[in-house]
């Protein structure tokens, strides 16, 4: 009997610390989404407009994880491609639950044109050191023949063309909305080569200026990223500035997109 009372007592602390822990993740969550709206982090909050419940989300250059915060909630399955050793890892770490359910997918290596190698630099504060060049393992995303991705978000730090170069099966084949953060100083005029590349698939680009939803014809990149008197930046603009990185915001919609898509965006970008 004595046996049988400590292992209940036993599954009672494992299932009260197992209903903490929720109760603490739900918490850290929804503090985190707070403080993304606080910060005017305008691409996760969009990111829900775009996503597909019933189709995989691609996250390229994952980072800390924002974006695979709020696609886990919207996709059927997330694959989080980040690089940068110590960040695969924390994703790992972060998203362990996720994890385990395969609705997340860490994938520690640098999506390119072809398989290979690449040099990703490492922050000074990840590395506790000097900032440094690391290689990594890199692919392209059409090696693993994804038949049912939905969405795609791009943040690759000037590496985008290399990234879609390894990518256009995946993309011709399954449509996805593609949604981009790009800072111009990576790579001076790569918002109109990306125009380019998605306006031979046909498909349509905007891109995100105060409170508007604007064709990316119009985006000039000294206008709307350098410009330090704009009376109203995007509030994707206005949180990069704080962080040091002048990103804007593009998405690119397949053809046949619903005008319902455009609406729902325009709508949430009026509520801030």
């Amino acid at each position: 009997m004595a046996t049988v009372g400590a292992r209940a007592a036993h599954l009672i602390r494992e299932g009260r610390w197992g209903l903490t822990a929720i109760c603490l993740q739900h918490i850290l969550s929804w503090r985190e989404e707070r403080c993304d709206e606080r910060r005017g982090d305008i691409g996760p909050q969009l990111a829900p407009y775009f996503c597909r419940e019933d189709k995989d989300a691609v996250d390229v250059g994952a980072k800390d994880g924002c974006y695979v915060r709020v696609l886990r909630k919207c996709a059927r399955r997330v694959y989080a491609f980040e690089p940068v050793p110590s960040r695969a890892q924390a994703l790992k770490t972060r998203f362990l639950r996720d994890i385990g359910r395969q609705k997340v997918l860490v994938k520690p290596v640098a999506l390119s044109a072809s398989r290979g190698v690449s040099t990703v630099r490492v922050p000074a504060g990840e590395a506790r050191r000097p900032d440094q060049d690391v290689l990594v393992r890199a692919e392209a995303l059409d090696h693993y023949h994804l038949h049912e991705v939905g969405f795609i978000k791009l943040d690759a730090a000037g590496g985008e063309e290399q990234v879609l170069a390894g990518a256009s099966r995946t993309i011709i084949g399954c449509q996805p909305r593609v949604q981009v953060e790009l800072d111009e100083s990576d790579a001076p005029g790569m918002a109109g080569r990306l125009a380019g590349w998605f306006r031979r698939l046909e498909y349509r680009g905007y891109f995100i200026q105060g409170r508007a939803v604007l064709m990316i014809d119009r985006f000039l990149a000294p206008a709307m990223q350098s410009r330090p008197d704009d009376p109203e930046p995007s509030a994707g603009a206005a949180g990069a500035a704080r962080s040091g990185r002048r990103a804007a915001h593009f998405f690119f919609l397949p053809p046949g997109e619903p005008e319902g898509t455009l609406q729902r965006v325009a709508a949430h970008l009026a509520r801030l």
